[in-house]
């Protein structure tokens, strides 16, 4: 039997039910069956703040004195042939929750297991309550940075404006559809390679 490609699949909301979980869901939905899928609530782990000290810099070990959850992200990430990334957009950037994990990722720009390492695909899924679809610029920019560092590449993105709107539940309905569908590209990605 073949093995089953990885996925890891990051919650950035601090809501473990609202929109960036149901896009999650939808995009999850179609591969269930065919991926191995390691999923991590950002907001449920333990992740503490980077300090700066560059510490894991200066002893070239690429790894924070700090001990938490973020070495079994570091684990899912190197092992993964995809990644997913779902999160509500707050103050035109990420939660706090998953800005501390981006920021703990700080010492990756130096260590070669991570620069050298192979590109695979990540998608990122994203919501907010403003009608404009500028209010993204700033999220988008971050996770893409962020997955780069994490040697995923910049696959592909759901957008999904206005949910603060009366029509939100129709809004949600129709991006979970479309989120599904970018689930299923992955997977056909996924059957070929």
């Amino acid at each position: 039997m073949a093995k089953r490609p990885v996925l890891a699949a990051l919650l950035a909301s601090p809501r473990p039910q609202g929109h960036s979980a149901s896009l999650l869901a939808a995009f999850l939905k179609p591969l269930r069956s065919s991926w191995d899928i390691r999923f991590f609530h950002l907001s449920a782990l333990t992740i503490k703040p980077c300090l700066g000290c560059n510490r894991c810099i200066q002893t070239k070990t690429f790894r924070c004195f700090r001990r938490d959850a973020f070495p079994k992200l570091l684990a899912a990430w190197d092992q993964a042939d995809a990644l997913v990334l779902s999160a509500p957009v707050y103050f035109y950037g990420f939660p706090a929750q998953a800005k501390a994990v981006i920021d703990r990722c700080h010492p990756l720009f130096h260590d070669s297991h991570w620069t050298k390492h192979i590109r695979r695909p990540g998608y990122f899924l994203a919501n907010c309550d403003a009608a404009a679809r500028s209010e993204f610029k700033v999220i988008t920019s971050e996770a893409r940075a962020f997955m780069n560092t994490i040697a995923f590449e910049y696959a592909g993105d759901l957008l999904v404006p206005g949910m603060s709107n009366r029509d939100a539940k129709v809004r949600l309905a129709r991006a979970c559809l479309r989120a599904q569908s970018l689930g299923r590209t992955l997977g056909r990605k996924g059957m070929t390679e």
